[in-house]
């Protein structure tokens, strides 16, 4: 995800008010040359909290004993970061000088999200909703980080993962969660504190029912503020408790994706994928491929699908547990030719493909949206062009794909392609006075809708517009 000017207003805002900054996987530096510094290959293993709060019999209020010496030896608690949050508990098995809130019971949960029509400045008096803001919020910073994810449970259903701000004083917090769009809030965690310094909560990465997302900040053995401690924690989208799935004594920010078989981190000097009961292993290196970069990870069920590429060449390499990994759309040797963002919802498979590009490191020529029914097996790809794309084509996030359709952000806004015959509409980007509306990348498309990632001048949201209120489409070119 591009880092849009919400974000960027939002964490310089926070630095300025000492009232802290939620890091998102959107910050991190997935596609360049950083590479996670990690404690061993995959990370360490999992710590051995129960994964309910990390208490330890014997201390008082079955507080961990790591934190608990003060002058003179007396126990000192740790900080309890859920004051105001009736129903809520601390969780600290990171680390007890990081707590963090989580519901005691479902009951606890945030009500359901509730929506509202588009601003007017979206220009689409019908057909088109946000995220309503029923918390308080500092205007200059917005309700919202500017991340999101989004899983197509069914063909109409679509749970959703994003963070609410509230960095109002007294009370400011950061709440991290996942819920239904039309139904109830499955999982929630909130850092209360909202400082700069400290542990900060990250964005959750959702998809075929799991969840995958990462803390990091201070331990017990502080690292430098450049390369915190971090770790990934997740479960079932509904579990209350996250476990600890992997942990690093440093962390710089690698991307994170999941899948209901696998989840994965990612930066630009490899791919790691883990079994969610086994350990963290490496399975591709920039070194395997000869100094070419590894990002974009998306796993779909037992398949992972990633971008090897640099300045000049751009290939899909693949990985399932039975064959390893294996090219699954690469030109050896032809700069001129690359692929982009590729998506699928396991029927159909959409990408970017980039022709008559030049010696140099200038744009492709010629950009098309390609299509091919879903296989594991490259032998087996059925490519179609669709229609030309009329952004650049090389894009950083994959097309959301589903019922037929598929989306992508175009630059002057969000694109749908109707994947039998190639029409396409563009819902376009809105009035440019006194504020800017935005439709930007894609995040779920379902047979009625499609979710995209919107602002509203500097503010993000989540919007969903109605398909059938697009009108008549343009034909293929």
């Amino acid at each position: 995800m591009r880092l849009g000017l919400a974000q960027r207003g939002w964490l310089l805002h926070r630095a300025l008010a000492l009232l802290g900054s939620v890091l998102v996987v959107a910050s991190c530096s997935c596609g360049d040359n950083t590479a996670v510094t990690s404690s061993g290959q995959g990370g360490k293993p999992a710590s051995s909290s129960s994964g309910h709060g990390a208490t330890t019999q014997g201390s008082p209020s079955g507080q961990s004993n790591d934190s608990s010496s003060g002058a003179g030896g007396k126990y000192v608690p740790p900080p309890q970061p859920c004051p105001g949050w009736p129903g809520w508990e601390t969780w600290d098995d990171f680390a007890s000088i990081c707590p963090f809130c989580v519901p005691a019971s479902k009951e606890a949960l945030p009500a359901p999200i509730t929506w509202e029509a588009c601003d007017p400045l979206a220009g689409m008096p019908t057909g088109c909703r946000t995220m309503k803001v029923s918390w308080p919020i500092l205007g200059t910073v917005g309700p919202f980080s500017s991340s999101f994810s989004a899983d197509v449970v069914e063909p109409d259903k679509v749970d959703l993962s994003f963070s609410r701000l509230s960095l109002v004083e007294p009370q400011p917090y950061v709440m991290d969660l996942v819920a239904e769009a039309d139904g109830p809030v499955l999982s929630a965690m909130i850092d209360a504190r909202a400082k700069i310094e400290g542990c900060h909560l990250s964005h959750r990465e959702i998809r075929h029912g799991k969840a995958a997302f990462y803390i990091w900040g201070d331990t017990p053995k502080a690292q430098p503020k450049d390369s915190p401690p971090g770790a990934v924690i997740g479960g079932v989208l509904s579990e209350l408790h996250p476990e600890i799935l992997a942990q690093w004594d440093t962390w710089s920010g690698a991307g994170i994706v999941t899948t209901d078989a696998y989840w994965g981190t990612y930066d630009a000097s490899k791919i790691e994928l883990a079994a969610w009961s086994g350990p963290l292993k490496i399975v591709y290196t920039s070194g395997d491929a000869g100094g070419l970069q590894q990002v974009r990870l998306n796993l779909w069920h037992d398949l992972a699908l990633w971008r090897s590429s640099n300045l000049t060449y751009a290939g899909v390499m693949a990985w399932t547990a039975k064959d390893g990994v294996y090219p699954f759309i690469t030109f050896p040797g032809d700069p001129s030719r690359g692929v982009y963002s590729m998506g699928t919802d396991g029927i159909d498979m959409v990408w970017l493909y980039g022709e008559e590009k030049g010696p140099g490191q200038g744009p492709y020529v010629k950009c098309s949206v390609m299509t091919s029914p879903f296989t594991r097996d490259p032998k087996l790809l059925k490519p179609k062009r669709l229609r030309s794309f009329p952004g650049d084509c090389r894009e950083v996030d994959e097309w959301a794909v589903g019922c037929g359709h598929a989306a992508h952000d175009a630059g002057t806004g969000t694109m749908v392609v109707r994947l039998s015959d190639g029409v396409s509409w563009v819902i376009k980007n809105g009035a440019t006075k006194p504020d800017f509306f935005s439709f930007q990348d894609a995040i779920a498309v379902t047979c009625k809708e499609v979710f995209v990632h919107t602002y509203l001048g500097s503010v993000a949201n989540i919007g969903r517009v109605k398909l059938d209120a697009l009108g008549p489409g343009t034909p293929p070119d």
